[in-house]
């Protein structure tokens, strides 16, 4: 069986004998939209789940406090926001009653053409339009500590509100075990400390932090806890996409249970069943995650962090991707060079205070003590890879031949592409 990976622009053609292999797993074909995005988003917004309507939870002079995703999710903001603005318009809401926050947590700032591109030119130039600045205390208000102990200081923009509206897309996510709902206001729009709380080692230690399931998730469950901390109504319009970014569901109102029947959607359209766990993996990655290794690590959690992970104890995961922008976090290859092992590395996390993008290192920390994890990149050099303890293949056929004579004749292959849009169970 010959089959050709992609990478962004690194294309490489593989071998693989008919008796090893499982198949290629990819987001299975879905039939065209049959509504419109507006249609969708206002009858979501006009039939919320377990939450009151916005005619019931607006008035002429309520504060409102718009949460939008930040330029790494493909939320269709400004979509979604034509029709919000027109419904609070209806409802006798000013726009200088309006403040629209960009939830970007501790991401970096948002540019200007950013800001236009997520929320439009007309909106960017009739409202109060800002980013979250994380590290800048002023701009937050302290509202509680959680059970976890988590402090939370939530930004006043969004503190100060009547009614708060988030805008989200629900999607898989390593530790959190979906993107959308509460999580726009932690870390969205909170502080530094609240986030890097809650991005504490033992909430991202798995299985503790999960891909694919929000309820076993920690981090999670704080992040609602923080969100609740508000005291004013929380009203969530999500939505879930398709991996050519078709939104094929949109869901309004309370944080946790419309997040949720988001969160099914999700499931029902991007979960595979595997009949058995393969021995070696192979994931191509495609943008964004084959832009650096920060991102293609998403690859490695939907196939090592879920309840049931789809690689066999002791076998192979290979990384295609090309990484053209290298690792694409400081504190990972900082993190490795600094300790003789990742055991050792892990041990240092556990016992400090939680650094930004500590996540990242741990993560990958965890993955290889627990896998052989290989890489096939043009991004990241061969002596950079080994201090990651990344096994470094010059093509894919190298890294085949040589998984396969370590895990013997009977070893079985699987090859996933595009894991943003996909759940990996197996029966």
């Amino acid at each position: 069986m010959k089959i050709t990976l992609k990478s962004d622009s690194m294309s490489q053609t593989v071998e693989i004998p008919d008796r090893n292999f499982l198949g290629i797993i990819q987001p299975p074909e879905l039939p065209d939209p049959e509504k419109q995005v507006s249609l969708m988003v206002k009858q979501a917004i006009e039939e919320p789940l377990n939450s009151a309507t916005l005619d019931e939870l607006v008035t002429a002079k309520s504060r409102i406090a718009i949460v939008v995703d930040d330029i790494s999710r493909p939320t269709p903001s400004k979509d979604i926001l034509e029709v919000l603005l027109e419904k609070l318009k209806k409802l006798s809401v000013k726009n200088e009653q309006i403040k629209i926050t960009i939830g970007n947590g501790l991401h970096r700032l948002t540019t200007e053409q950013e800001k236009k591109n997520i929320v439009g030119e007309q909106v960017l130039r009739d409202f109060d339009v800002a980013d979250n600045k994380a590290d800048r205390e002023e701009d937050f208000t302290y509202i509680g500590t959680t059970s976890s102990d988590t402090p939370v200081f939530v930004n006043k923009r969004v503190a100060d509100a009547d009614v708060v509206i988030t805008l989200g897309v629900i999607k898989s996510h390593g530790i959190a075990g979906f993107t959308g709902g509460a999580k726009s206001i932690l870390p969205g729009v909170s502080a530094k400390q609240t986030i890097l709380r809650n991005h504490r080692y033992d909430f991202i230690e798995y299985p503790k932090g999960i891909v694919g399931d929000a309820d076993l998730s920690f981090m999670r469950r704080d992040i609602e806890e923080a969100a609740g901390l508000l005291g004013i109504p929380i009203f969530i319009i999500n939505v879930v996409m398709d991996e050519e970014k078709n939104v094929r569901g949109v869901f309004a109102g309370d944080m946790v249970k419309a997040h949720r029947k988001g969160a099914e959607l999700f499931r029902q359209l991007a979960e595979i069943n595997l009949e058995q766990q393969a021995d070696l993996i192979i994931i191509e990655a495609n943008y964004p995650s084959s832009e650096n290794l920060y991102f293609a690590l998403a690859g490695l959690a939907i196939v090592m962090s879920a309840k049931s992970p789809a690689i066999k104890a002791g076998g192979s995961v290979i990384l295609f991707a090309q990484c053209s922008n290298g690792i694409g976090a400081q504190i990972i290859e900082k993190l490795f060079n600094s300790f003789e092992t990742p055991d050792e590395m892990l041990e240092h996390l556990r016992t400090s205070a939680p650094v930004e993008q500590q996540w990242a290192a741990q993560r990958l920390a965890f993955y290889v003590t627990q896998r052989d994890i290989g890489i096939v990149t043009d991004g990241i050099e061969k002596q950079t890879a080994k201090k990651l303890r990344m096994k470094y293949f010059e093509t894919l056929q190298q890294a085949v031949d040589e998984s396969l004579a370590k895990h013997g004749t009977d070893a079985k292959v699987l090859i996933i592409k595009n894991t943003d849009f996909l759940l990996l169970k197996v029966k």
